[in-house]
């Protein structure tokens, strides 16, 4: 498969530099002694450490355009990437021209330049043999500039374009890379000065090819590159990926763990000093600036980047939300950052009964806080924002159902999407979705009918549990089931106003399933949806439940191309594990959480897109 059009770049980290290097010169300009007056404007990127993945290679050819890059160095402003150098700042150069002739793909730099990847797939049995691509002096400086091009494999040079000019056309070049995994592209200013030194690296294109002879790479395979054979021993509740690429792992005990991108542990948190009882960890999330947020049970804890604890939080590092609500405490299943870094918080709390029998009733429970963790004003009462089914069903069959927030989406416009389950009575619940207002108000317009709710009434037994935004604004809902015999979870599409677009009644599709249920959904840049949970072939029996991922096609199909039959199953010796969490890297690959009831057994896996 290609690797021009559908992989996305890892974008480099560009500072704002200040000056114009001339890149057009007057005629007195040509006559001043240094360059641009004696301007320089050197840049310089490196990949944070731990975060560096081998390449993606498939057999056939890559573009480099599409990998991460190592480091990277420049004699003038940010390297572009499909356009010129320009001048000093990022995103000022022109589409790339050598010779008259124009390009789509490619680098653009200065020299004295350099640029760094390793030249090695993540795929197994996948080999490359060959290095092509065009240079030249890009066409922005006229006749200008004197460069020479140089490629360096396994800190060897194997290739030098001598002098070249902007009279010149483009070079083509052709290097063996067989066996080789560093490869440098180097711009050196020619001999003289770096005056006008506007180089062009043109699609620079890797040739690789599947190894007959080496066991091929399926999706949905273990990805044997990652931990210990595909598998870390750490975490299992949830997970998160941070800005600098790592992946943070949650345990029960509200213990963190760092694994760098290809699974290694870099990091874990040490004890915090704080009292839990009697909250479990659930959820993990990560704001912007890197700072973490764990939470479950009546406990909310930050974490700085290097997971020791945020004592600027809340009430030194942890909230506790039996002190945000005067009735009862909200019991917190999920937290998720709001793009404009605000904290989301869902779960139940008690509230008064509207019947005149008085007392409480488990209500759903929205809360929003400040960075600081103080609440928000904004939304709803001080930050808090109840709803109960009761308050749009004035009937007797409602007056005294419990209700339980799982999941929240923030919506691109603000509104907030909720999934949850309401209990008719006797354990009769079925899932419920329903939306607010940016302020934390019901909205009455999300559905067709039913005051703003979604209630599919026939899922009964099943309760919403997670929720994931499709591509097109649509609206996955997963509505695990309780494990009952015979009582399959579900999946419901929605549109993005909350009109139900397709449901799906799910088993994973092995021949021995007896029990189903599902926890997590991901979904893909080309809308495939990835669905975690767990299968068992007995009812409460040790060593017969198996943690499982499914991957789905957008209308809810099974996509036969992963694993097996659509599906894959995941063995902890001796648990009954369940996936908890689903991420997807950068290049597709799939890493989730095993949770099992022994934590020191929890594994983080890594699975082939």
């Amino acid at each position: 498969m290609s690797r021009f059009t559908h992989r996305a770049f890892l974008p480099l980290t560009l500072p704002l530099l200040l000056l114009a290097c001339g890149q057009n010169p007057t005629a007195s300009q040509e006559d001043l002694g240094p360059y641009a007056n004696g301007a320089s404007y050197p840049w310089s990127y490196t990949q944070a450490p731990g975060t560096v993945t081998p390449l993606t290679l498939d057999p056939g050819r890559n573009n480099l355009y599409y990998e991460p890059i190592l480091s990277a160095k420049n004699g003038w402003g940010p390297i572009e990437v499909n356009t010129s150098n320009g001048e000093q700042n990022k995103g000022d150069g022109r589409k790339l021209s050598v010779g008259g002739k124009s390009y789509d793909v490619g680098y653009g730099v200065h020299a004295d330049s350099e640029l760094r990847w390793s030249l090695k797939s993540s795929l197994a049995g996948v080999t490359c043999s060959k290095l092509d691509g065009y240079v030249g002096v890009d066409d922005e400086v006229g006749d200008r500039g004197s460069v020479t091009f140089q490629i360096f494999l396994d800190g060897a040079k194997v290739f030098d374009s001598g002098l070249m000019t902007g009279k010149d056309g483009a070079k083509f070049y052709s290097v063996d890379t067989t066996g080789k995994t560093d490869l440098r592209l180097v711009v050196t200013n020619g001999g003289d000065n770096n005056y006008y030194d506007h180089a062009n690296w043109i699609q620079p294109t890797v040739h690789c090819q599947q190894d007959p002879t080496a066991p091929t790479t399926t999706p949905g395979s273990p990805d044997f590159t990652f931990g210990d054979n595909g598998r870390v021993p750490a975490g299992g509740m949830d997970s998160v990926f941070t800005p600098d690429g790592s992946i943070v792992v949650l345990g029960a005990q509200f213990n963190l763990t760092r694994l760098n991108a290809n699974g290694k542990v870099t990091a874990r948190s040490g004890p915090l000093g704080i009292d839990f009882s009697p909250s479990t960890a659930r959820t993990l999330a990560v704001q912007p600036d890197g700072k973490l947020l764990a939470a479950g049970g009546s406990s909310i804890v930050r974490y700085n980047a290097d997971l020791t604890l945020d004592t600027t939080f809340a009430d030194g590092g942890h909230l506790d939300t039996r002190t945000l609500n005067a009735t009862a405490p909200v019991l917190v299943n999920n937290v998720r950052v709001s793009p404009n870094g605000r904290i989301l918080l869902v779960g139940q709390a008690d509230r008064p009964r509207r019947d005149s029998l008085g007392g409480t009733s488990s209500a759903f429970a929205v809360l929003r806080l400040n960075t600081s963790g103080s609440p928000d004003g904004t939304f709803g009462q001080n930050g808090e924002a109840y709803v109960q089914y009761e308050d749009v069903h004035d009937t007797e069959q409602f007056r005294f159902i419990p209700d339980a927030a799982q999941d929240i989406l923030v919506q691109p416009d603000g509104r907030l999407v909720v999934a949850g389950a309401t209990d008719l009575g006797g354990g009769d619940f079925f899932p419920v979705a329903f939306r607010l207002t940016p302020t934390g108000q019901l909205d009455p317009t999300f559905g067709s009918t039913n005051n703003g709710f979604v209630t599919p009434q026939d899922l009964h037994r099943n309760y919403g549990l997670a929720l994931a935004a499709l591509p097109d604004g649509q609206i996955v809902l997963v509505a695990g089931s309780t494990r009952s015999i015979g009582v399959d979870p579900t999946i419901v599409r929605l549109s993005a106003s909350g009109i139900v677009t397709g449901t799906k009644t799910f088993r994973f599709p092995f021949t021995d399933t007896y029990v189903n249920n599902l926890s997590e959904v991901a979904v893909q840049k080309d809308g495939k949806i990835l669905i975690g949970g767990f299968y068992a072939t007995q009812v409460y029996s040790s060593g017969t439940q198996f943690g499982a991922v499914a991957r789905l096609n957008p209308d809810l199909t099974f996509d036969m191309t992963f694993g097996s039959g659509g599906a894959v199953a995941l063995d902890v010796p001796g648990q009954s594990p369940t996936v908890r969490s689903l991420l997807i890297q950068a290049d597709g690959r799939i890493v989730g959480t095993l949770a099992t009831s022994d934590e020191q057994a929890a594994q983080t896996i890594r699975l082939n897109p």
